[in-house]
């Protein structure tokens, strides 16, 4: 029971800047607590903010109560003994995880004399407190092994892939089998990154430095409040380094120096970071990366090794030239208010080619390109101490723009030309949201008191496209064989949110909400109508007619979610929920035009495309065990999902309103008619004791996507619509590679030198089934061992050494529509400084 009806005060503190996920609680993980001596009601506030935890309080109740203060590191429940030690109260946790500071009864006996204070190591132990199945990367999983590329971080999270070129640094976040335009939102400080370019790779590339990072939040499924708009995969938030990432314990600055080399042409990595904190109220981050890395051999043993030059040759044009700046001012305008400005910024110089094979020297690459990615973001936080105010808003800009040289891809007899090409997405967007806490009194019912949490907001995001094209040398090509296939256009979304979640006594919580949006999208274009024969002689033999075509349309949804959690005891909490979502077309797939490289065949836009429409279904338990045996903790997270999307958009062959015949192979994004069904299992467990900790990690994935069957007339027919296979049974399928049938990683390590020295080991599994046809079928099932250490000499001194494909493995990785060629054996040696 909660207790009388006094006014109360609940305080909220929520680690994130402008985006807050749904609340999760860290009751056992530890955290850096520095309060000091005073008014009681002032450090339980001050306790709050420091931790990031849910508190609620009577001011009555605690009165003009002191405390003699608290600074080390603890779990929360020991800070919360120790802070109120004497004072006649205790914190009591909730279903959710939250806190209530309560009276000690006089019955009731409370041994705090004998408390034996104990500080889990284990950070991931907000994981396992929520009721969901999003997960969470933190520093240990992002360094451990060193990363050639940013899809290297993601090994050790069940349920998410990635789809990534070695030639070019971004990277496509497969969340549960979906991705691409959108369907999962990818964001890097709560900014979207919807960059979209075509090609035979992912369409949806982020581009980020994993040396920036200090952690990542990975939501799966339909997410309810900010940045789930426009997304049906779920939410990919990559958050960078911050002051407390920077600063040693007391101080009030910090500087990073990191600095990496290894082999296997991983020439050099490095990161420069500082932060200062100037007075009370404002702190400054800077920081710059650098990486350059060469053309690397792929495994030597087993999969396609000496086979083929393509699998085991020096792999081509994979070198990467890399830099990165982050820039951070956060100023604290009062007590109750807060703003930060942001700065984070990406340069890559690389090449790309149709082969991983370098031994052919007539081998050169089909470009060379000059990627920037610049992403500037205002915060502002507004927490008056109020039961029905804490406030979060966020406006952003990010522009991510690729500069391209198009070699000759043609022959002597029919030469293309060279073109100079630029892709550019420019997205805006803003988020504002608002926590609200209820006390609820229902005498009707056993526990008379519960507790109401509110969260209501809106969010809005526009995208703008510009490519460009320009011919440099003499020949056949047409500039919109670029222009088309990465369309100019506007899309615009605006959503509105609410979620409320009911807290009754210690097990039951209920979440519910909804969220409407509007969409809007707007472009123009040219339609390959026909061709006209040219005289004998004249090249090329045909002259193509075209005829400009301009769309312009918007639609609006609602999609509701619910939550449903139990927590049995202490140690376990059992959920299930159902969530819906909304995906809307993308530029690209709506007003896609032109041909492609080559006259090959004409795209033709989809004015009409319907939004994809999912449906989430899960059920999940977790489980904590804290202290077994004195020493041991054990976490385990498993779930259920299942994912069924309506109107799934693939890219088909249709007829255009004029065909008589289907053998004009005319390309356009179409809706399948059948659901498109991802489902499966995942489990995640960490265990730690004082000597040895594990990792775990597994993913089950089965995909159904229906009959395949598509409307073959997106424009319609002005010829009766002639009878034509197209669209017919297995026609549609997916534009990227399906998801592995089983992934997993293991780690295992040791803890020696009080804490000092870490050694480990980590497996890494995949499963296709073989998939891939003959060339890739001994490459795409895998078991990769990696070695790693650790070893922490002081604060300031860490030294890291890592083996990534200690067999020396012949494998492949996922890339768009196809697989490519992996790196083989690479030993990378880490020094890390702090001053």
């Amino acid at each position: 029971m909660i207790g009388d009806r006094t006014p109360r005060s609940i305080l909220t503190a929520l680690l994130c800047t402008g985006l807050a996920l749904p609340t999760v609680v860290m009751a056992q993980q530890a955290h850096q607590i520095d309060i000091p001596k005073g008014s009681l009601a002032e450090a339980l506030n001050t306790l709050a903010l420091q931790t990031g935890v849910l508190l609620q309080f009577d001011p009555n109740q605690i009165g003009s109560a002191q405390t003699s203060g608290l600074k080390g590191e603890f779990v929360l429940s020991d800070g919360f003994e120790l802070l109120l030690t004497g004072t006649g109260l205790y914190a009591e946790k909730t279903t959710n995880g939250s806190y209530i500071i309560r009276a000690i009864a006089a019955e009731q006996e409370v041994l705090l004399d004998t408390l034996d204070v104990y500080a889990s190591n284990n950070v991931h132990t907000e994981i396992y407190q929520s009721a969901s199945s999003d997960t969470k990367l933190g520093q240990q999983q992002l360094t451990r092994v060193a990363p050639r590329d940013t899809s290297d971080i993601f090994y050790n999270v069940p349920g998410v892939a990635t789809s990534q070129s070695r030639q070019e640094p971004g990277v496509a976040v497969n969340v549960r089998g979906i991705q691409d335009f959108g369907r999962v939102n990818v964001m890097i400080d709560g900014a979207r990154q919807n960059f979209q370019r075509s090609g035979h790779g992912a369409n949806g590339t982020v581009y980020l430095d994993p040396q920036l990072l200090s952690s990542v939040d990975i939501a799966k499924g339909p997410v309810g409040d900010a940045g789930g708009a426009g997304a049906i995969g779920g939410v990919v938030n990559f958050k960078t380094l911050e002051f407390d990432d920077l600063a040693l314990e007391g101080q009030d600055h910090g500087t990073k120096l990191s600095l990496a080399t290894g082999s296997n042409a991983y020439h050099m990595q490095g990161l420069l970071a500082s932060g200062v904190r100037v007075g009370n109220d404002l702190e400054l981050v800077a920081a710059v990366g650098r990486k350059n890395v060469g053309r690397f051999e792929p495994g030597q043993s087993g999969g396609n090794a000496g086979k083929s030059e393509y699998f085991d040759a020096l792999s081509a044009f994979t070198e990467q030239d890399q830099w990165s700046s982050l820039l951070k001012a956060s100023y604290k305008i009062n007590d109750q208010q807060a703003v930060k400005l942001s700065y984070i910024g990406f340069y890559a110089n690389f090449e790309e080619g149709s082969t991983t094979d370098q031994s052919d020297p007539d081998n050169k690459p089909s470009a060379t390109s000059k990627l920037n990615n610049d992403t500037i973001k205002l915060d502002y936080v507004w927490n008056p101490n109020s039961d029905y105010f804490d406030l979060n808003a966020s406006i952003y800009y990010n522009r991510t723009q690729m500069r391209q040289h198009q070699f000759e891809s043609g022959d002597t007899v029919n030469p293309y030309g060279e073109f100079e090409l630029e892709f550019e997405t420019n997205t805006f967007g803003m988020v504002i949201e608002n926590f609200a806490f209820f006390s609820l009194d229902h005498s009707w019912l056993p526990e008379t008191d519960s507790l109401l949490m509110l969260n209501t907001g809106t969010e809005y995001f526009r995208d703008w496209t510009q490519p460009q094209a320009i011919q440099q040398t003499p020949g056949s090509g047409d500039p919109t064989w670029f222009t088309g296939a990465t369309p100019g256009g506007e899309r615009a979304v605006t959503s509105i949110f609410t979620q409320a979640e009911w807290q009754y006594g210690d097990h039951i919580s209920i979440e519910a909400g909804a969220r409407y949006e509007h969409f809007s999208i707007e472009g123009k274009g040219e339609i390959n109508s026909g061709s006209i024969l040219n005289p004998p002689g004249v090249s090329p033999s045909r002259t193509l007619i075209f005829t400009n075509f301009e769309v312009a349309r918007h639609d609006e949804y609602i999609s509701p979610n619910l939550r449903f959690a139990y927590r049995f005891t202490d140690e376990i909490q059992t959920y299930i929920s159902s969530s819906k979502g909304i995906r809307h077309p993308a530029i690209t797939e709506t007003l896609l035009f032109g041909m492609h490289v080559g006259n090959s065949f004409p795209f033709y836009p989809n004015p009409g495309l319907k939004a994809e429409k999912s449906h989430n279904n899960e059920v999940g338990i977790n489980f904590e065990f804290t202290q077994l045996a004195g020493e041991h903790d054990l976490f385990i997270k498993a779930g259920w999902f299942e994912n069924a999307v309506d109107n799934f958009i693939v890219q088909g062959t249709v007829m255009s309103p004029t065909s008589v015949g289907d053998k004009s192979g005319i390309r356009s994004y179409v809706n399948l008619f059948d659901e498109v069904r991802f489902e499966g299992i995942e489990l995640q467990a960490d265990y730690e004791s004082d000597l040895v900790f594990a990792e775990l990690n597994y993913t089950k994935m089965n995909f159904d996507p229906g009959q395949g069957d598509y409307d073959p007339f997106p424009l319609g027919s002005q010829v009766g619509f002639p009878e034509t296979s197209l669209g017919k049974t297995k026609s549609g399928g997916l534009l990227y590679i399906q998801p592995a049938k089983h992934t997993g990683a293991l780690t295992l390590g040791i803890k020696l030198l009080d804490d000092k020295l870490k050694f480990g080991t980590r497996v890494r599994v995949e499963d296709n089934d073989g998939r891939g046809g003959t060339a890739y079928e001994d490459v795409v099932d895998w078991e990769i061992y990696d070695l790693w250490l650790d070893y922490q000499y002081s604060p300031r001194l860490q030294l890291r050494l890592s083996v990534d494909n200690l067999k020396d493995l012949n494998y492949a990785e996922a890339n768009g529509t196809s697989y490519w060629i992996a790196p083989g054996r690479s030993v990378i040696g880490r020094l890390n400084i702090k001053f």
